[in-house]
């Protein structure tokens, strides 16, 4: 079985406009922007800019190692029961927290997903190996995993309403689950429970796709 060949790295900005148009050109700085305020953005760069932490970036492939990047995605994963547990928090300064914090924390997750998929491999003057990813698993199993986060964070937010302010978390847990696997349609629609119903197909999209570009490029044997 024979594959096509990768693109030739894009050199500059101007090669990146000619090659992929005015579009991609735009959404291509505004991810690049936007993954600014991302701090696993930031972890995963630490390797490539902080001398003492070489140890955790491959000079050859021109990559961030897998196991450090894996570590930053737990790091992330991690908050999560932190957020969780300030929910019902009694002092007003910890359990108004927990809103914006769940809400960054799907932002960086999101914006993650985005770049490694779509956008890091335009990155004008990175090297051909760079562009690459060390394994399509890892981004479907990332991916499944911060989907069940946002489940539980997206209650989280969804408290923050006026309307369920006094409404058990377990309740809202329950209610999110059920509108991000899509098994039943609220009452009543949120802007919380429209924003989950995106993020939910986009994690589905990146599984679908994903998994199938596994199994694409898997052999097959001869018969």
């Amino acid at each position: 079985m024979t594959y096509a060949r990768p693109p030739r790295p894009i050199r500059t900005p101007r090669a990146l406009l000619r090659r992929h148009g005015v579009l991609i050109y735009a959404l291509y700085y505004l991810s690049e922007f936007v993954s600014w305020a991302s701090i696993g953005h930031w972890l995963r760069w630490l390797p490539r800019g902080v001398p003492a932490l070489a140890i955790a970036f491959d000079r050859k492939e021109d990559k961030v190692a897998a196991s450090w990047q894996d570590a930053v995605s737990v790091f992330m994963l991690a908050w999560t029961p932190f957020i969780v547990s300030t929910v019902d928090d009694p002092r007003w300064c910890i359990s108004s927290l927990s809103p914006i914090l769940a809400g960054y924390v799907i932002y960086d997750a999101l914006i993650y997903h985005v770049r490694v998929l779509w956008f890091d491999d335009l990155t004008p003057g990175s090297s051909a190996a760079r562009s690459r990813v060390w394994s399509h698993r890892r981004i479907v199993f990332i991916a499944v995993a911060n989907f069940v986060q946002s489940i539980f964070l997206l209650a989280v937010l969804q408290r923050a309403s006026v309307a369920f302010a006094h409404t058990p978390y377990p309740q809202l847990l329950a209610r999110s689950f059920t509108t991000a696997t899509l098994l039943s349609a609220p009452d009543s629609l949120t802007a919380v429970d429209t924003f989950q119903i995106g993020i939910s197909v986009f994690y589905l999209v990146i599984v679908i796709a994903t998994t199938a570009s596994v199994a694409y490029r898997r052999q097959e044997v001869d018969q």
